[in-house]
């Protein structure tokens, strides 16, 4: 079994690079985040994986859940009983916890791979933005008197994106990483997936089964859809002072790594 780590900060299309991945290949397994789903099952939280289910009674997830330790994560357990379940004999991960990226990258040494997805900041932080005014108008955000200077949560992310992909910078290995951006996607897929599947030699499985069991993500990606369009709506809902601000404080890291953005 080989295991995937999609590495890529939040809102850049983690969850539709996954399905897609699932979707080009019927052996490959998207299990969403696991970092954000053991977490979740173990505050008591009754959320549900995208079968529509509850973690506990997910055909999946129920049967592996239940018997962790969420002291003493047991990867091996994980991944082995993804095996038995779902048949799949790769593993694709999107979590954004370092340690658990760490674990994951040292328990299958060998046979690990990276994807790391960057996404232009300024589209990061526009989503970041209406989620949170989102859930400040639903009252489920829990620190709304925070939340709702957005300018300043603007310049939190900004850094945080920064922060965070530079991180993915060194946890990556050169011959076993692919990088994609997600603004270009319209034109990098599906040959380069397609081409590092065939490089690590994932080509040749199996293509028909999909099993719709993500753990934690972006549930709109649930309808999956081949076609790809990239959301440009930064450009007019964004202000000049926020797009300035933005390009600002992520000027470094973009101008250190060289990304097209």
């Amino acid at each position: 079994m080989k295991f995937i780590s999609i590495l890529g900060y939040d809102r850049s299309g983690t969850t539709f690079l996954g399905s897609y991945l699932n979707h080009v290949n019927g052996d490959i397994f998207y299990a969403g985040e696991i970092d954000k789903g053991i977490r979740i099952f173990f505050s008591g939280s009754n959320k549900k994986c995208t079968c529509g289910n509850i973690y506990a009674e997910c055909p999946v997830w129920g049967k592996i859940f239940p018997f962790l330790d969420p002291d003493n994560i047991d990867l091996e357990f994980i991944s082995n009983k993804i095996f038995e379940l779902t048949g799949a004999s790769v593993i694709v991960d999107s979590s954004k916890s370092f340690k658990y990226i760490r674990k994951f990258k040292k328990h299958f040494k060998g046979r690990y791979l990276s994807i790391h997805l960057k996404r232009n900041p300024k589209a990061v932080i526009l989503s970041r933005m209406n989620l949170r005014k989102r859930r400040v108008n639903k009252g489920t955000h829990p620190k709304p008197y925070i939340a709702k200077k957005y300018n300043l949560m603007m310049i939190f992310d900004s850094l945080e994106w920064c922060y965070e992909n530079i991180w993915f910078e060194k946890f990556k290995d050169e011959d076993t990483n692919l990088d994609l951006t997600y603004d270009f996607f319209g034109s990098e897929l599906p040959s380069k997936i397609l081409k590092f599947l065939e490089i690590n030699n994932l080509d040749q499985l199996g293509k028909e089964k999909v099993v719709n069991h993500i753990v934690f993500g972006n549930k709109g990606r649930l309808n999956f859809r081949w076609k790809v369009e990239i959301n440009h709506t930064w450009k007019n809902d964004l202000n000049i002072f926020q797009k300035l601000s933005v390009d600002l404080f992520t000027y470094p890291t973009r101008r250190i790594y060289n990304y097209s953005f």
